[in-house]
């Protein structure tokens, strides 16, 4: 309605918000993806779903190395955050210096491989890592491009 139109950001109530936001996310080609304190998975967008070849169910909930693909887990055969690659990860360095507040927000680089469905990529990807805020509880919106993936 047209008094809608007018009002200013403060002035929609949370769930206008995220109904705004999620149609937002849902129709932007940018990769991203909220993780928890745990850095597990709590929300993603369309074009990450697609370019991890994963449904939500498959990505909702779980470690952020899971959803990406990692293909340190199946090296190791153990969980993201249990290889012996894990303590050697910047994605799982920045995270933890993003919550601890040692950083404002992480901006880098990463070669790595990454196994989508049954095929092994080099995946060449820039993350931003940012802090937010909800409902007093802390989360990480982290922003992905790909500047050059390659078959592995």
């Amino acid at each position: 309605d047209l008094e809608r139109k007018n009002m200013k950001f403060e002035e929609f109530d949370q769930e206008d918000i995220l109904h705004l936001f999620n149609c937002i996310s849902q129709e932007v080609d940018q990769l991203f993806f909220l993780v928890d304190h745990a850095f597990r998975v709590q929300y993603i967008n369309k074009a990450f779903s697609q370019y991890v070849k994963k449904n939500i169910s498959e990505i909702i909930d779980k470690e952020f190395g899971d959803a990406l693909g990692c293909s340190n887990i199946e090296k190791d055969a153990a969980r993201c955050a249990f290889t012996s690659y894990c303590g050697f990860c910047e994605i799982r360095s920045n995270l933890h210096k993003v919550f601890d507040k040692q950083l404002e927000r992480a901006d880098f680089e990463l070669v790595r491989e990454f196994k989508i469905v049954d095929e092994v990529l080099v995946r060449r990807l820039k993350f931003k890592i940012i802090p937010m805020q909800l409902h007093s509880s802390s989360f990480a919106l982290i922003i992905m491009d790909d500047i050059g993936s390659k078959k592995g």
